[in-house]
């Protein structure tokens, strides 16, 4: 997988800015040169970093992932597809975590393109929702520890591989305003 590293390019905002099934150095070149070359075209202006070069696996559906803490510890859990065409549908659930397997299953039953990711056999439905159950658990665990300083946690995307495994292929960290409050008044002061 290549992608653009870029600060005002996410590619998440921006799905044709990577290119899954490079296989050779030839090809990673060819990306490069395409990706730059349309977020260019996109954006003069934005800040291009280079690509990001990374092995990935093959998918069976690719979820957007947006988590917010509330207060005493529970988050909010936004999952909608990742690609383009679930993008387009908008095809969304919202759930609370700390969840158990079965409420999380219940929660993303209620999305319509289920059937892309929760696969037939029992055992890789038990193995997907027990590795996102684990996963949603410990986002919640971060944003509890990093309130109030993280208000926005996403993990876009998250592939669903076969068998049941997941992957987080790209994460964002947002920082509010006591965040940057800390920064300043933890900064060390120079005497004047």
């Amino acid at each position: 997988r290549v992608s653009l590293a870029s600060p005002d390019l996410r590619s998440w905002d921006h799905p044709d800015l990577a290119m899954d099934g490079v296989a050779s150095a030839t090809a990673v070149r060819d990306a490069f040169r395409q990706l730059t070359s349309l977020a260019n075209s996109r954006r003069p202006d934005a800040r291009l970093l280079g690509v990001n070069v990374s092995a990935t696996s093959a998918t069976v559906a690719l979820l957007g992932i947006d988590a917010r803490p509330l207060e005493h510890g529970a988050s909010v859990l936004r999952v909608t597809f990742a690609d383009a065409h679930g993008a387009a549908a908008h095809d969304e659930t919202t759930t609370l975590i700390p969840s158990t397997a079965a409420r999380l299953e219940r929660a993303l039953g209620r999305l319509r393109g289920r059937d892309l990711f929760e696969g037939t056999a029992p055992a890789q439905r038990r193995a997907l929702f027990a590795a996102l159950a684990d996963l949603f658990l410990r986002v919640g665990a971060f944003l509890d520890a990093h309130a109030p300083a993280v208000t926005r946690l996403e993990l876009r995307p998250l592939a669903v591989l076969p068998g049941g495994r997941i992957e987080v292929r790209e994460a964002c960290v947002t920082v509010g305003d006591h965040y940057v409050r800390s920064l300043e008044t933890d900064a060390p002061r120079t005497p004047a």
